[in-house]
């Protein structure tokens, strides 16, 4: 799979007009595939060692810009300074707009840990489900 997804120059300036965020929202969808379980709209372009989508976005200080943070840049505007744009759904190649809030660090960590908490338990009553299922 592809690293990073080169787009078309006219995307990069930081103040997107109209037509190029068009452009850059039908190819967000375009390069994406929808989860009918959870709505999400799955990258399938570069990904980064730790998961996450990756878009080639020269602005950028890393040159290689998360897609979710494209994603949000594309249909929501610019990303506060200090927040992180952080996903509802817990999927890190979920580029859905609607999947997609922001946030503080922290907020992250908490999320992550509040999701963590939450399968814990599913497998827990999974387990005690099959253990009272033997007598």
């Amino acid at each position: 799979m592809e690293k990073c997804v080169m787009l078309d120059p006219l995307l990069y300036s930081d103040e997107l007009e109209e037509a190029h965020l068009i452009d850059l929202r039908l190819m967000l969808i375009e390069k994406s595939i929808m989860t009918y379980k959870t709505d999400c709209w799955i990258w399938q372009g570069g990904q980064s060692g730790n998961g996450y989508g990756q878009i080639y976005w020269p602005s950028s200080d890393r040159k290689c810009e998360s897609a979710h943070r494209v994603s949000w840049i594309a249909f929501n505007g610019p990303i506060t300074d200090g927040l992180w744009v952080l996903h509802k759904c817990n999927n890190k190649l979920c580029v859905r707009p609607d999947h997609l809030y922001l946030g503080t660090p922290q907020d992250n960590v908490d999320d992550r840990e509040a999701h963590i908490a939450k399968v814990m338990l599913k497998l827990k009553a999974r387990e005690t489900r099959s253990f009272l299922r033997r007598f």
